[in-house]
């Protein structure tokens, strides 16, 4: 009766093997066929079901198998057997699937060919069943190229030799799609390489059921599966991969009266010391890297909270922590404590972290000392591990689940860091307590980079939202430090769509790893500590700003509401201008004077006292006599080093006489130039003159050395000991020779021009960007630093904290 369906399944036994058969589920052709019906018997009849509806339903009846006799049973069976030989009919039992999960890149950072490329990824886990599933989900599948870590939306996550063992948060739940559920869950990870490379993903089992697995490459049309896929009830699957798989007990030595203690029932009795750490690496890159962290509870005593410090190798220069415990730092040595909510562990149980570090992890920490339950430091171990996360027996995933609120991720920074050597400060742990910024001095604008920001949800993991001192625990974004007085958060799309209560950031152009919802609440502690949260339109990759140009100000403009929904719903206080296209051609000025009235009316729709603010070219006030560009500003006959965009800012003024008065701020990119023909400082003069006394406008630095000119900003002007730490001659070939110091740039801001505005000040690119060169004995300029030295010279409050140096 059902050999059709073996042979579709790929069998090639029959007889008396079937009976004796031994299978792995999800690697065996007979599992197929198991799965493609169900049976029911009473007396002398069976009734088989398909589990497929679809099949079902193109048999146009039941297949009902008699053994009153021998003729009927022969009879009968030849009948299925015809029925299920149709091909439409096999077609829909080959398609049925309960599950689908789909790998997916949001951000990703590099080329296929760069060694330092990667990416963060998702897990979108589609439930086509009838029912729902829930309580420590375990998700297994196989690949060998995908080089993932750091997982999030999971309690435990186990990875050895390409295979994936992941446990879902006992809170997580596979909502049925048959039952009206729209969205998958979702569990995300840092990817190391190309996404697209990634073409293996196999074995995909859930607690033991099979579910396909696919790489995501734009043309995946999963509605497809709600429509022409069968659904199937998890209850029909027969057979269950087992949860864990015992390890081996040692043997007995000859003669000896001792009993063995199974690897998997560790004794209670306390090992010499009351922790055991092991530290590892898990990815690298030129500068930095993800590591591994583990401790295990051997002091024979069940905790209810725990506290251990580590003096960190002299090649770990930095340090970061995410996810479930405290981290604080003092000098070389890193505190880690847990949080409220996961004190406990029991005896030979273990827990499970990650941490991110500048430098390099290639030696043990040492000086290991743990408090728990209250208790006075005590030494412990710590062995450095293999560059391996946690291991797991081949060839079925074997989870031991400690459930823990969602587990939150930092992605590697898009530009690889080097060793800076840490600076003291401890991270605050309340808002009243957190350094608060100043709003009556001058600014200094940071710029974030979306795509380098954590993953963290508002909400614990039964639920409830967070309060906002556990925000400025979690959230990045939130712990920007107060020195700064501005913060925009960068970048979103000129052809930018959002809708109000949107979810995501689909259309934005954003990288949040977070929803919006999320950091919103970042946003709100930001705004509790002090700070202004702007957000960038446009950047050097996003240059698609004909749509957003065209609305020029029309207050029923699809773009420009939509960026004032985003505005409202986040709680940003303003848009930046950041429009980065080369030329000065006619059409060009009149896209940029059309852009920045748009945004201008963004703002004034959204209310509240917002902001609006550019981003000016590095030579965009130039003098430059533009060659059939009409207003072209002659400025006594000067004429710039610098073709392409020089000037444009000043083009887009003449022509316009209703933009100057729309910026509220200017932030000039003075840097990216080099130092042999160009000086920031005399761009600020030039800007500054352009502009009228109520817009602020701030001069730029960059971390060094300078990302596309190699330019080497120092803090103190007798730091400028190496080539690129001097400005030779400005941008009209006059000689200067002076310090391209911090010191000279910001002082020059705080001289007297006319037209000033007493809160001119500095902008930064950008605030997680640390230095990756030296210049002779001399300190270059990193975050850090940087900010100590505006802090000294504008009076701003100084926050110096180790983890943003």
């Amino acid at each position: 009766a059902l050999k059709p369906i073996l042979k579709m399944t790929g069998v090639s036994e029959s007889g008396l093997n079937l009976l004796t058969h031994k299978f792995i589920p999800t690697l065996d052709a007979f599992d197929k066929a198991l799965d493609a019906f169900t049976s029911t018997c009473s007396g002398s009849s069976c009734v088989i079901t398909l589990t497929s509806a679809k099949a079902q339903s193109l048999l146009g009846g039941t297949l009902n198998l008699n053994f009153s006799s021998t003729s009927a049973l022969d009879t009968s069976a030849k009948a299925i057997a015809a029925k299920l030989s149709d091909p439409k009919v096999q077609e829909a039992m080959s398609k049925a699937a309960p599950v689908v999960v789909v790998m997916s890149a949001e951000g990703s950072w590099g080329t296929a060919t760069d060694s330092w490329a990667g990416y963060t990824g998702k897990l979108g886990i589609y439930n086509f069943t009838d029912q729902s599933l829930s309580g420590e989900i375990k998700l297994y599948f196989e690949s060998s190229k995908l080089c993932g870590n750091g997982f999030w939306n999971t309690s435990s996550s186990v990875i050895k030799d390409g295979k994936f063992s992941l446990t879902l948060p006992t809170w997580a739940t596979l909502a049925s799609m048959a039952n009206g559920a729209e969205k998958p869950f979702v569990i995300g990870f840092n990817g190391s390489g190309f996404a697209g490379n990634v073409d293996d993903l196999s074995n995909c089992n859930i607690n033991g059921q099979k579910c396909i697995i696919l790489l995501d490459d734009g043309k995946l049309n999963l509605d497809q599966y709600k429509s022409g896929v069968s659904i199937r009830s998890w209850a029909q699957f027969l057979v269950k991969l087992p949860d864990s798989i015992p390890a081996p007990s040692p043997a007995v030595p000859a003669g000896s009266t001792n009993t063995p203690v199974s690897p998997t029932n560790p004794t209670t009795t306390p090992s010499a010391t009351p922790a055991q750490l092991v530290v590892s690496s898990a990815s690298a890159w030129v500068g930095g890297f993800n590591g591994n962290l583990s401790v295990s509870n051997t002091s024979g005593t069940p905790w209810n909270s725990w506290s251990f410090k580590l003096t960190l190798p002299s090649e770990l220069t930095a340090i970061g922590g995410w996810g479930s415990y405290k981290l604080t730092t003092e000098g070389r040595v890193a505190t880690f404590s847990n949080e409220s909510w996961n004190g406990a562990l029991g005896v030979g149980k273990s827990l499970n972290f990650g941490f991110g570090g500048s430098g390099s992890l290639n030696t043990a920490p040492t000086n290991c000392q743990i408090s728990y339950n209250g208790g006075a430091y005590t030494a412990c171990t710590v062995t450095l591990g293999t560059p391996t996360p946690v291991a797991a027996p081949a060839p079925t995933p074997v989870v031991t689940p400690t459930p823990t609120p969602p587990a939150v991720v930092t992605p590697p920074l898009t530009t690889p860091v080097a060793p800076v050597a840490p600076v003291a400060g401890a991270e605050p742990t309340t808002i009243a307590s957190s350094v608060k910024a100043d709003q009556t001095k001058r600014v200094f604008v940071g710029y974030y980079p979306s795509w380098s920001d954590n993953w963290f949800s508002s909400n614990s993991w039964d639920g409830t939202a967070l309060s906002n001192d556990r925000i400025l625990a979690t959230s990045k974004f939130a712990r920007i430090p107060a020195t700064y007085t501005h913060v925009v958060a960068a970048f979103a799309k000129p052809d930018f769509s959002y809708s109000k209560g949107q979810t995501t950031w689909d259309g934005t152009g954003l990288n949040f790893n977070s929803s919006p919802q999320d950091i919103k609440r970042a946003v709100d502690v930001l705004h509790a500590r002090g700070l202004k949260v702007l957000l960038a339109v446009g950047g050097a990759t996003y240059n698609d700003w004909v749509a957003l140009a065209a609305e020029n100000g029309s207050a029923s403009g699809t773009i420009t509401n939509a960026l004032k929904n985003l505005m409202l719903d986040v709680g940003f206080d303003g848009l930046d201008v950041d429009y980065e296209v080369e030329g000065t051609s006619n059409e060009r000025i009149t896209e940029y004077a059309g852009a920045i009235r748009a945004m201008r009316k963004a703002v004034d729709l959204a209310g509240g006292g917002r902001q609006l603010a550019l981003a000016g070219w590095s030579t965009g006030a130039d003098c430059t006599v533009a060659t059939g560009v009409s207003g072209a500003p002659a400025c006594a006959g000067k004429t710039s080093y610098w073709g392409g965009s020089a000037g444009r800012e000043r083009l887009v003024v003449a022509r316009n006489a209703d933009i100057a008065a729309k910026l509220d701020m200017v932030n000039i990119m003075s840097y990216d130039a080099r130092y042999e023909n160009y000086d920031g400082v005399k761009a600020w003069e030039l800007y500054r003159d352009l502009f009228p006394s109520t817009t602020i406008v701030s001069i730029g630095l960059e971390t060094a050395p300078e990302g596309w000119a190699g330019g080497m900003l120092v803090v103190n002007d007798a730091d400028a000991q190496c080539a690129g730490s001097t400005i030779l001659k400005d941008q009209f070939s006059n000689a200067v020779n002076k310090p391209y110091s911090v010191n000279r740039y910001a002082a020059a801001v705080t001289s007297s021009r006319t037209n000033s505005h007493p809160r001119d000040g500095a902008m930064l690119w950008e605030i997680l960007k640390k230095a990756t060169a030296a210049c002779g004995s001399a300190v270059v300029a990193s975050p850090g630093p940087l900010a100590d030295k505006l802090s000294e010279l504008y009076r701003l409050p100084k926050d110096s904290r180790s983890a943003w140096q």
